[in-house]
């Protein structure tokens, strides 16, 4: 599949095409280890063309970089000194234990119904987009069970490593990274599975009736606005169980601001201070999806000396 894609013919045109993908493929990997799984899962769909050699040697180069910089990205010391701070459970439990909370959490993805009512308002489209051969989606397409299994296994992956490293889940931030993989995934399987039969002399969907679709977009709006508490629990009100609904109301209530300019403000003062330990106030908010922990009042603990390294301090603590 990826070997018949099409480069620009224009030679300045390429060589900027190549800068670019070199310079993602170097670091898009250091954003989180969650991008790294999803590498991994694309080496291992694209094994039977490595092996067959029909996978074009500028793009296994490519490849080459995508996966080294997730190696150096994941192998990177400080993983391996949080990791080292929990109770590690055997291989057997992990992969048990990912699998169920992946499993869990595809409930909690499409229990919404955002994405079914995305996928039904924009399957005409895609059945436009995948028959018109001038289109690179096309050519993407081709093999129907390419994007599924990158998907699931990316996604396999990385609650995989998660229970390995941390015992747990992925965290609310690291869910943010996985949700666009996700709808990236699970669209382009869509799109492949609707070239598939549409090759296969299926019959082309028709396009809903306009009050259909404008009766469905307001539908998705006002899950996508909703906090989803399916508990019930008061003390759960506007506290979304979906973590890209949360990530907007982070966002829009002005939460993540304040968080910025209060971190912003520590930085400022602690580089202010000559002093070898600095003492720095609380945070007033701390957005779900933007934070996992914070440091303590403890200079001794482990976060708090990763965070005085950093700085060049002997200790820093957050004064309660």
């Amino acid at each position: 599949m990826v070997a018949k894609l099409h480069l620009p013919q224009n030679k300045v045109s390429r060589l900027i095409c190549w800068v670019i993908a070199i310079i993602l493929a170097l670091l898009t990997p250091g954003f989180s280890e969650m991008i790294n799984c999803f590498i991994l899962a694309l080496v291992i769909v694209l094994l039977p063309q490595i092996r067959s050699r029909s996978l074009q040697r500028p793009w296994i180069g490519l490849l080459t970089i995508a996966v080294v910089a997730a190696a150096v990205a994941t192998l990177a010391p400080g993983n391996f000194v949080r990791s080292a701070s929990y109770q590690h459970v055997d291989l057997l439990h992990s992969v048990v234990l990912s699998a169920a909370s992946l499993g869990y959490s595809f409930i909690g993805w499409f229990s919404s119904g955002i994405l079914i009512l995305l996928t039904l308002l924009v399957l005409p489209a895609l059945q436009r987009l995948v028959n018109d051969p001038a289109l690179p989606i096309t050519r993407f397409t081709r093999i129907v069970w390419f994007w599924p299994l990158w998907m699931l296994l990316g996604l396999a992956f990385c609650y995989l490593f998660s229970y390995l490293a941390i015992d747990g889940p992925p965290p609310s931030r690291a869910r943010n990274l996985i949700m666009p993989l996700l709808i990236i995934g699970w669209f382009m399987s869509i799109a492949g599975i609707l070239s598939y039969l549409l090759r296969r002399g299926a019959t082309p969907l028709q396009r809903l009736p306009t009050y259909v679709r404008l009766g469905m977009s307001l539908l998705v709006l006002l899950l996508v606005l909703s906090d989803q508490n399916i508990t019930l629990k008061r003390s759960r009100i506007g506290q979304p169980t979906n973590s890209v609904t949360q990530a907007y109301r982070d966002w829009l209530s002005g939460d993540a601001a304040q968080y910025n300019r209060e971190e912003e403000a520590r930085y400022t003062l602690i580089r202010q201070t000559l002093a070898d330990s600095v003492v720095i106030p609380p945070l007033s908010v701390q957005p779900v999806t933007l934070v996992w922990w914070d440091i303590s009042e403890n200079p001794a603990m482990w976060g708090n000396r990763a965070y005085a390294d950093y700085f060049h301090k002997k200790a820093i603590w957050v004064k309660l």
